[in-house]
């Protein structure tokens, strides 16, 4: 019998972090670390990430989903300083906790968008991560922050096209989704290149899912192999079903869940 999802807090620097453990029963399987991304991606996946957490406790894989410090129920303000900083310590701080509640021999994180950035950030940091499934992530920060831009013109375009308010002029902060992201943290994702940080990643197996149709990102693969991970690539179709659409109308990829489970 599948134990009930365990709601808790975590300390990172100060700041509590809401997660949820989904525990399983012992086992030689893997725990995962479910990495979240940022703003609209996180509220539509939510869900869906809660299911998926659940059906893999039931199969006797123990997982953990967290909101990131400052986004979701946790705690903190995005306009803090070191907020990024923050946002990898808690990728380190949750990991460790599920090492050590779980007693499991592998830690793997799946990380979505600004989580898989998050997830590699924290392995060059040292946090205990053994395998990765990186979806949707890009090789840099600045690509993410290109990427949350173009949507958040668009968007704001057709506020305006409906009748809405302008944009503040000249302001060099977004909110793609109505999800505010303000000019330090713009700052320092931009500053955050994922192929200079080259983490440890010898003996580490790393999945790369694509984006329905878009191809996962070579330059990340090519750091990942040069750090001696090995890398697979797939395409990673139901991104789009799963992410950019309104909560109640998410849906779980099942190909993606049992590609990963297998």
């Amino acid at each position: 019998m599948t134990e009930p999802m365990r709601p808790l807090y975590l300390d990172v620097r100060g700041e509590p972090v809401l997660c949820f453990l989904h525990p399983a029963a012992g086992g030689t399987q893997p725990a995962v670390l479910f990495c979240p991304p940022f703003g609209r991606e996180d509220a539509a996946s939510y869900r869906s990430r809660r299911e998926w957490a659940e059906s893999l406790a039931a199969a006797g894989v123990p997982a953990l989903r967290f909101d990131l410090p400052a986004t979701g129920d946790s705690g903190g303000r995005i306009d803090t300083a070191e907020r990024l900083d923050t946002w990898v310590q808690a990728v380190s701080v949750t990991a460790r906790f599920l090492e050590a509640e779980t007693e499991r021999p592998r830690i793997a994180a799946i990380g979505i968008g600004l989580g898989g950035l998050l997830a590699v950030a924290a392995l060059a940091e040292g946090a205990p991560l053994d395998d990765l499934v990186l979806w949707g992530v890009p090789a840099s920060g600045r690509s993410l922050v290109r990427e949350l831009t173009a949507f958040a013109r668009i968007e704001a375009d057709a506020i305006v096209a409906a009748g809405g308010p302008e944009p503040p002029a000249g302001s060099p902060e977004i909110a793609p989704g109505g999800f505010l992201l303000p000019t330090r943290v713009i700052d320092a994702l931009r500053a955050l290149d994922l192929t200079t940080v080259r983490p440890r990643a010898d003996g580490r197996r790393v999945l790369l899912l694509g984006r329905d149709g878009i191809p996962p990102d070579d330059a990340l693969r090519r750091m990942l192999e040069s750090s001696g991970a090995t890398v697979e690539t797939v395409d990673g179709d139901g991104f789009g079903g799963m992410m950019t659409v309104l909560p109640e109308a998410a849906r779980l990829p099942k190909a993606v869940t049992t590609l990963i489970g297998r």
